[in-house]
């Protein structure tokens, strides 16, 4: 029983830094007057300008997908597959209607796959992948400064306001 007491501040230790400071991603939201005609196309040309390739765009929803993306994060040891792993992202960016302003929201989803001869198509990377359900800062750090090149690209609108 000592040995084990002896044990637990090192892999609580252990834990939080093998954890690399993942947390849950946070979305960029900003608001903005109600979109002009071509909002959608707008941010889209953005994405891609951010070099982002646009998978799909929903008129109809007012939700613009990109493709997934290997960040080249690797990690090279884990207990859940046996090939070292990519980090792939994609990032979603959808305008709702508020009345007299409209919420501009940009996320991410995050997942790992063996990067070797995985083929990305417009919904899925093809690959044995696991889903992450918490990012890296400085994946929360693309995300933001995506967030911020897309409220500016709106800016031509005026009174759009970031929000945290």
């Amino acid at each position: 029983m000592s040995n084990a007491r002896a044990l637990l501040p090192s892999l609580v230790l252990g834990l939080v830094v093998g954890s690399g400071c993942a947390h849950p991603s946070r979305p960029y939201v900003f608001s903005v007057p109600p979109p002009r005609d071509g909002a959608i196309d707008l941010l889209a040309r953005t994405l891609v300008k951010s070099g982002h390739r646009v998978s799909q765009i929903d008129r109809k929803n007012a939700e613009i997908t990109t493709y997934w993306e290997d960040t080249g994060y690797r990690y090279r040891e884990t207990d859940d597959l046996e090939d070292e792993t990519s980090v792939f992202l994609r990032f979603h960016v959808k305008v709702a209607d508020l009345g007299a302003n409209h919420e501009v929201r940009v996320t991410v989803e995050s997942e790992r796959c063996v990067p070797y001869r995985a083929v990305v198509t417009a919904t899925e990377v093809v690959s044995t992948c696991l889903d992450m359900p918490r990012i890296l800062p400085s994946h929360q750090k693309v995300l933001n400064a995506l967030g911020r090149r897309l409220s500016e690209a709106l800016t031509s609108v005026p009174d759009a306001q970031p929000r945290s």
